[in-house]
C-alpha cells in the first residue's frame, strides 16, 4: 500500500513538472550585459551614468499574469563610457517564468530615453529587445526592432540594424517637476530603492534644481 502511495506521489510530482515549461521551473538566469554610452549631440563618451538593470519574473498562476522585480543591480559608466553588469542566477518559485529586464539610463542634464548608437532622431529599442542588445557580442551588427517615432501616436516598429551595445543619451531639453517625482515614485520599487544609491542621488540632484511650486 505505502508502495502504491509513493508511486502515486511520484507521478503527480512528475506531471507538475510537465506542466511548467522547462526554462521555468525555479531556474532564473539572466546573462552579463555590457554597453558603451556616448553624448547625442557631441558623440563624446558619458562618464558617471547610473547604469540600473531590474530584472523582473512573472507569476503564470491564476487568470492575469503578474509581472514583479525580484533582484535590481546598479553600476555606472567609466571615463570610457563603458558599463558592465555580472550575470545573475538565482531560484524562483514554481509557476513563475523569465521576464525581460528593464533598464535605466540616469545622468543629470541627459534624458532618460536612450537610441542606439548609429541613430540620430530618437529611436526607442523594443523592451524585449533590451536584454539581446546588451547581452550578445558587444560591437557586432545585428537587426533589432525599433520605433523611430518612439513617444507619437500609432507605433512603427521594424527591424533596423545596429551596433549591439552602444547608445546614446539625448541632452535634456525641458522637464517639469511633476515627471521627477513620479520618477522617483514608480521606476524602482520602494524595498529596492536601497541598491541604487547612484541613481537615488541624481534624480534627488535633479529635483532640487527644479522651481518650487
Amino acid at each position: 500500500m505505502r508502495s502504491g502511495a509513493a508511486a502515486f506521489g511520484v507521478f503527480l510530482i512528475l506531471m507538475l513538472i510537465a506542466a511548467v515549461p522547462s526554462h521555468a521551473w525555479l531556474y532564473y538566469h539572466k546573462p552579463a550585459f555590457k554597453g558603451k554610452i556616448f553624448d547625442a549631440e557631441t558623440n563624446a563618451p558619458l562618464e558617471g551614468v547610473a547604469v540600473v538593470a531590474i530584472y523582473q519574473k512573472t507569476i503564470a498562476a491564476g487568470f492575469e499574469p503578474i509581472t514583479q522585480t525580484i533582484e535590481v543591480r546598479e553600476t555606472f559608466t567609466d571615463k570610457d563610457g563603458i558599463f558592465y553588469i555580472p550575470s545573475y542566477t538565482t531560484i524562483i518559485d514554481p509557476f513563475s517564468i523569465n521576464s525581460y529586464v528593464r533598464f535605466i539610463f540616469n545622468k543629470p542634464g541627459y534624458m532618460d530615453e536612450f537610441r542606439p548608437g548609429n541613430f540620430s532622431s530618437d529611436a526607442g529599442i523594443s523592451g524585449d529587445e533590451h536584454e539581446r542588445f546588451f547581452s550578445e557580442s558587444f560591437g557586432k551588427e545585428d537587426n533589432v526592432l525599433l520605433d523611430p517615432n518612439m513617444g507619437k501616436i500609432g507605433s512603427t516598429e521594424k527591424y533596423y540594424k545596429v551596433v549591439f551595445g552602444v547608445i546614446k543619451l539625448p541632452r535634456l531639453k525641458t522637464r517639469t517637476r511633476g515627471e521627477i517625482l513620479r520618477e522617483t515614485a514608480v521606476v524602482i520599487d520602494e524595498k529596492y530603492r536601497y541598491k541604487t544609491p547612484i541613481l537615488n542621488k541624481y534624480l534627488l540632484e535633479e529635483e532640487s534644481q527644479l522651481p518650487k511650486k
